[in-house]
């Protein structure tokens, strides 16, 4: 009896040891063609501890107390493999057709993603604009898309954005994307409404000058608009938004009477008779801002006020309602 228990602990020790510290192999390979599946990721369950497949397809991972293994690669639809008392696993992965299957417009028509040549990325409308609360696509897209670069260069209100995609295509030239909003060009993205918007793709390579010539070098953004369809009920959308800007930083202009002052001196050091700025006389100048300061005070504590409390804060409203219907002949 006093031998069985040391005999007893001694073998749960080395099965503790065995499920905790567990090193297991296997091979991973293509179902259809039975080649072996390059730099395909293997995660485990518990301690999302992971690696990856060697050229031939095989791979090792050390396991502590996990219970499956997360195989995955690009094209392939991912598999999980329970463990067992094995020691070396062969694991056969589907290929995915799926993603080959979606619908991307190109040009004047639409066609499934595996009949593409050329770099396209198609945008989620209803996660990119349609759950968000902005009035500028542009703006929704920014940082969205791969490769499309959207940056403003100052605050303007009728400031334009800059597209690029795939970076700066000229260097003496603009090497702005050309924009089609169903098959009509469009000069600026921010004026259409992100609501009527249904699909947009990218086309990012040179490939797209072959339908839209030169003008398509630097790439094509395809925009595609709600429209109804056949026996479609009638359905009413309305949205509204409410929104308040607050600009950061304010310029805080000088007095320009002590401004004119210090101009009128520093010409009188250099010996110049009759200081004027294009074509204002300085001296005039300050003479005409210190008569409409005493002879309307008002109106200038009427413009520091619009720049304290208005400027302060813009409000900003936009609605928007659409309706859409369509019958067997009509839509």
């Amino acid at each position: 009896m006093r031998t069985t228990k040391p005999f007893l602990l001694l073998l749960m020790l080395c099965l503790t040891g065995f499920a905790y510290g567990q090193t297991i192999t296997g091979e991973i390979i293509d179902k259809s063609s039975r080649s072996p599946v390059a730099a395909a990721t293997i995660v485990a369950s518990k301690t999302k501890k992971s690696v990856v497949s060697d050229a031939d397809g095989k791979f090792k991972i050390e396991l502590n107390g996990d219970k499956s293994i997360e195989v995955s690669y690009v094209g392939y639809t991912t598999q999980t493999v329970g463990i067992t008392n094995a020691l070396n696993y062969n694991i056969e992965l589907e290929p995915s057709n799926s993603s080959l299957d979606q619908v991307v417009v190109v040009a004047y028509g639409s066609q499934k993603k595996a009949n593409l040549t050329g770099a396209v990325t198609t945008v989620d409308v209803s996660k990119t604009m349609q759950s968000r609360p902005v009035t500028d696509p542009t703006k929704a897209l920014q940082g969205v898309v791969p490769g499309l670069t959207i940056t403003y260069g100052n605050g303007g209100l009728t400031a334009g954005p800059s597209i690029n995609i795939r970076g700066i295509g000229s260097l003496n030239g603009a090497s702005k994307p050309l924009i089609m909003v169903d098959n009509v060009e469009t000069p600026d993205l921010s004026i259409i409404n992100p609501n009527d918007i249904e699909t947009i793709s990218v086309l990012k390579d040179a490939a797209s000058t072959s339908i839209y010539g030169a003008r398509a070098a630097f790439g094509v953004v395809l925009i595609k608009t709600k429209s109804g369809k056949k026996n479609q009920k009638t359905s009413v959308v309305y949205s509204n938004n409410f929104s308040w800007n607050k600009p950061t930083v304010l310029p805080d202009f000088s007095d320009p009477v002590p401004e004119l002052d210090a101009l009128i001196a520093a010409n009188a050091r250099v010996n110049a008779n009759n200081p004027e700025t294009f074509g204002m006389k300085l001296t005039t100048l300050r003479a005409g801002i210190k008569n409409w300061r005493r002879n309307m005070p008002t109106t200038e504590r009427a413009m520091k006020w619009c720049r304290v409390k208005i400027l302060n804060l813009i409000r900003q409203m936009a609605a928007c309602i659409s309706t859409a219907y369509g019958m067997q002949k009509t839509s």
